[in-house]
């Protein structure tokens, strides 16, 4: 489930896109997926979706201490670009840019890219 959270000031935005473009992104690509990850500091990490790219329907059921917070910051977007959860109820989104929004990665979930140009979120994880 989504849930909306904030919106950034252009300046921070500036610096995370700075911080995007410096970042050692590894290719994670197959019949499955189709996306870039790099790592941000200790508990976060940037996703990046390339034109025609995705993430299909999954669950993030491990791996996190039991109470922690994701958080996606909206790097880079264009109106193409799809976000889908499938808790309770099915909740299709598109994120705007400067947008923070607080996610629940346990119900499935998947995200896809249409568009022409890369979608780029920061993700957080906070306890």
């Amino acid at each position: 489930m989504y849930k909306y959270s904030h919106t950034i000031s252009d300046y921070d935005l500036i610096n995370l896109l700075s911080d995007a473009d410096d970042a050692k992104w590894k290719i994670n690509k197959g019949p499955e997926v189709d996306y870039c990850t790099a790592e941000f500091g200790e508990n976060g990490r940037f996703i990046k979706i390339p034109a025609g790219g995705w993430i299909k329907r999954h669950s993030d059921n491990g791996g996190r201490p039991k109470g922690t917070r994701v958080f996606h910051t909206v790097i880079s977007t264009n109106d193409k670009c799809l976000n889908i959860s499938y808790g309770k109820q099915t909740q299709k989104i598109h994120m705007e840019v400067g947008t923070v929004w607080e996610f629940d990665t346990l119900p499935e979930h998947e995200s896809y890219n249409h568009g022409k140009t890369d979608r780029i979120h920061l993700v957080v994880d906070v306890l």
